[in-house]
């Protein structure tokens, strides 16, 4: 079962196209461009998803070709609003960026479509007509981005968990619709895996919110370690800022393990959104050997590589 996935995944045999992926010395030179299939018409997209999404082009590089395009649409969409936050100088200009895209979509669903000059709204108005992707879940995305734009943190885990559930489980449900996957199961284990790239995704985006003077962290947990901004710009609150990261972690080990418990029931076709989970995973273990120091050099350096989703994609499972 695992090498049927691998094979439709590549259309070729595993000394083939993805095996020609793994070995490249560089995932994102230009032979690994040729044996992901990018050709003209897509090059634009899939350049602006491996530039600000290098995780999840990875993984897109185990997708079916057909879907490849899709996923590199909806995933550049997320990367662009995403951006809206840390580019403008206050909120309401950022508002007014996620009402356009508000309307983009609303005008995709009602069939008048995309704004001309924009590839990236044509690429998801193609995306949104071909796999029907669920227009609500774009909303949330949208919803979801809103909410940072103020510029604060969460109240508690939970609040955090539920930003989370907004932006990441809503973007990996939009993946599955490309995946044409929409069984019950396949969605909650996709949750699960999002739920913990998301929070874990927050703990690495630290050193770069304390450099934009902000803090993306529960309120209560930072609180009750004694971290604040003003100190973990001087420093001084770096040891008990390792403290709330391990807390964070915690909640991530539990969404990895509750995913990795049922998604031998989820569909095959799910893989390149579950590989998430190896990106997770790895990422996890890269700060528990730092003990938790989001600002360690470690941290900020990593970069995942693609063998060990080559190794879980051919494997078929978490």
């Amino acid at each position: 079962m695992p090498r049927t996935f691998i094979a439709a995944a590549g259309s070729r045999p595993l000394r083939g196209r993805i095996w020609s992926i793994a070995v490249t010395a560089d995932p994102l030179s230009p032979r690994t461009e040729a044996n992901a299939g990018i050709g003209d018409t897509s090059s634009y997209i899939a350049r602006e998803v491996r530039r600000h999404d290098r995780d999840r082009f990875l993984a897109t590089l185990f997708a079916p070709s057909a879907y490849r395009g899709d996923l590199w649409a909806l995933y550049a969409f997320n990367a662009e609003i995403a951006r809206i936050p840390e580019s403008v100088s206050e909120p309401a200009l950022g508002r007014i960026k996620v009402q356009w895209w508000r309307d983009v979509i609303g005008a995709i669903t009602d069939g008048r479509g995309a704004p001309a000059g924009h590839p990236i709204a044509q690429a998801l108005a193609a995306a949104m007509t071909a796999r029907s992707l669920t227009p609500q879940w774009l909303e949330d995305l949208l919803a979801g981005r809103d909410t940072e734009l103020d510029g604060g943190g969460f109240a508690d885990i939970a609040a955090m968990e539920r930003h989370a559930d907004m932006t990441s489980t809503r973007l990996a449900w939009l993946a599955l619709d490309v995946l044409q996957v929409s069984d019950a199961v396949s969605r909650d284990v996709a949750r699960h895996v999002a739920m913990s790239y998301a929070l874990l995704g927050m703990l690495r985006t630290v050193p770069f919110h304390v450099g934009g003077n902000r803090l993306m962290l529960p309120e209560d947990l930072l609180a009750s370690a004694g971290v604040t901004l003003a100190g973990l710009q001087s420093g001084q609150d770096r040891a008990a800022l390792c403290v709330v990261a391990e807390q964070i972690a915690a909640r991530v080990r539990h969404h990895l393990a509750l995913a990795k418990a049922l998604s031998r029931m989820a569909d095959p076709r799910a893989m390149p959104v579950l590989l998430w989970w190896t990106l997770a995973d790895r990422a996890l273990r890269v700060l528990a050997s730092a003990n938790h120091d989001v600002l360690h050099v470690r941290i900020m350096a990593y970069r995942p590589g693609v063998l060990p989703l080559l190794w879980r994609s051919w494997r078929g499972r978490l």
